[in-house]
């Protein structure tokens, strides 16, 4: 029936939201490490603010995230923020 065709396809639209959702989640977080690896702070700093913005990110990501957040910017001599960022992961550990 056509109720039934619109709940099957609300059912494959929330799904494939969520696993784009959570690409996206990952695709930053991958990101922000390899821009930390390669030297690349201010691109590291960029994704992972993205990241910060999504909801729903696991609170280990976020931990991961402000570390590599404090060492970006303590590579870049901006000694201050990385301090605010150790402290924010201090508080999710």
């Amino acid at each position: 029936t056509s109720e039934e065709y619109t709940e099957y396809c609300d059912k494959i639209r929330s799904q494939v939201t969520k696993k784009y959702h959570n690409l996206i989640k990952n695709a930053h977080q991958y990101l922000c490490y390899m821009h930390l690896l390669s030297y690349n702070f201010v691109k590291c700093i960029e994704h992972g603010k993205k990241l910060q913005e999504i909801e729903g990110v696991a609170k280990q990501t976020l931990y991961n995230v402000q570390m590599y957040l404090a060492e970006a910017k303590c590579m870049l001599g901006r000694y201050e923020e990385s301090l605010t960022h150790l402290e924010a992961a201090e508080g999710m550990s």
